[in-house]
């Protein structure tokens, strides 16, 4: 778990001290039950399709259960609990990084919440061999269909909504259009209405569609999503790579390209948000619980709702899963020094520094610098840069290399290939650079490896260009206006 916490001090864009919730918190006490909650990770794990080191990034969400739903006193529920949560971070995972199966891409959105849809549908009419109905015994459902179950076609379309916006680089006039989506798209609302299944609720319909209530939930889902915007600013700039701000979906993102202001003073207004919001929140609090007709569930509801927006709060301040990203130079230092080296895997996570969730982001000039033993002997160099989220690359950083390079830089935030960068290398027989993943500017951008019949096949893997096309595909044609 100590990989996914680290300082305040350590972030790009720290949030506020002023940022301290008054709302209640405590934590389950079912938390320290083992093997329960390792049980459960390894469940959701072995349907993720991520490795374990990107896993990691996920696993320490546990605590999310710990505080959104501390009464829950059933430990059936409380392990259902678990496997939802974690896995409703694997898909945020799967659709907002580069490693993920649907990295922003509306199409394959669409489809993978359909699929969910069509599984979702099927368990409410399920039936024997025979077409008989049969009932499916709750505790047996996916985490992802009880999340379904919660907010079916709130959830599911806000993150749709949300790739459609970035893939066409929406401009808000106004925030009450942003979180319209982004209410949705953070789920909070599905952790509300799971305190009844957590707790063993009820709350009268009647009771549950009282203005003060539904005005209530509305503030908590507000406050929720600037909370989760403030923390986790600095982990979705990373995964956005060099689209920036832009390439975020996030309230202090969207506010400070709104009023043209740093992302620094937009993380000041969010803050002073942050704390009218909770006045108000109590206040409304305080109205409902002290309501003649309010059932002793709705308070209790009201009681968990509080508990679990200052968890919130709690948790988010305690687990980063940014990933706090160190310098490299040492690392490539002592690599330049293993004259006889012939495979650097920094894959995946890989960096060995003491926190293996450091992800590398750029390859600076001179990164790689080795030299062979003496002119005669060359030892071919394989290079794993694989899943990092590297979105530059100097133009001398491989140009120390004097052998033939495997470079493997699959899955990054790659836009850019230049013939500064690459052409020395590929130089030599028999280099080749992995290239698939990454969304590269083809048109005009990859002119050089399109015109030379020597390096273009060195260019290994199915390279699908930032204008969706594959360059595989592409003609004289798409070349003739680049100089």
């Amino acid at each position: 778990m100590s990989n996914d916490y680290v300082l305040q001090s350590e972030r790009k864009y720290p949030v506020p001290e002023a940022v301290v919730s008054i709302m209640p918190y405590e934590r389950n006490p079912q938390h320290g039950v083992q093997p329960l909650t390792v049980q459960a990770q390894q469940w959701v794990f072995e349907t993720s399709l991520f490795s374990q080191q990107k896993f990691k990034r996920i696993s320490g969400t546990t605590e999310f259960t710990d505080y959104f739903w501390p009464f829950c006193s059933n430990p059936d529920r409380y392990e259902i609990l678990i496997k939802l949560i974690v896995n409703l971070f694997v898909l945020d995972d799967h659709l907002e990084t580069p490693y993920g199966d649907i990295d922003r891409r509306v199409p394959e959105a669409e489809a993978i919440f359909g699929q969910l849809y069509r599984v979702y549908d099927k368990l409410l009419q399920p039936t024997d061999s025979a077409g008989q109905p049969e009932s499916v015994p709750f505790h047996d459902w996916k985490p992802y269909v009880l999340g379904a179950y919660a907010i079916y076609d709130k959830w599911t379309d806000g993150m749709v909504e949300e790739c459609a916006h970035l893939q066409h680089n929406k401009v808000f006039d106004n925030l009450d259009e942003f979180f319209e989506v982004r209410e949705k798209s953070v789920a909070i609302l599905m952790i509300y209405h799971l305190i009844e299944y957590a707790e063993n609720l009820f709350v009268p319909e009647s009771e549950w569609l009282n203005p003060i209530v539904q005005q209530l939930l509305q503030k908590l889902s507000r406050l929720a999503v600037i909370c989760n915007d403030m923390y986790s600013l600095e982990k979705e700039l990373m995964d956005a790579g060099n689209k920036g701000p832009s390439g975020v979906y996030n309230c202090v993102a969207v506010f400070a390209q709104m009023q043209n202001i740093s992302l620094e003073e937009s993380m000041t207004h969010w803050s002073k948000e942050f704390k009218d919001l909770e006045t108000i929140i109590v206040k409304l609090s305080d109205e409902i619980l002290a309501a003649d007709w309010a059932s002793p569930d709705t308070r209790r509801f009201v009681r968990s709702a509080m508990y679990a927006t200052g968890g919130h709060w709690k948790v988010s301040t305690m687990l980063d899963r940014s990933c706090s990203l160190k310098s490299s130079e040492s690392l490539f230092k002592a690599i330049s020094q293993l004259v006889r080296l012939t495979s650097v895997d920094l894959s995946d996570n890989q960096e060995p520094t003491e926190e293996p969730c450091n992800l590398l982001t750029k390859l600076a000039d001179n990164s790689f610098t080795l030299q062979s033993v003496n002119d005669s002997q060359y030892n071919p160099l394989r290079i794993n840069l694989k899943l990092n989220q590297i979105a530059q690359i100097g133009d001398q950083a491989f140009a120390g290399l004097d052998r033939p390079v495997t470079l493997d830089l699959s899955f990054n935030n790659l836009t850019q290939l230049t013939a500064n960068t690459f052409a020395h290398m590929l130089s030599y027989e028999p280099s080749k650079i992995i290239i698939k993943g990454n969304h590269v500017n083809c048109v005009c951008g990859l002119k050089w490896v399109y015109v030379n019949s020597t390096i273009r096949p060195k260019m290994s893997g199915l390279l699908r260009c930032d204008d969706k096309r594959y360059f595989s595909s592409l003609t004289d044609t798409d070349f003739k206006n680049c100089t």
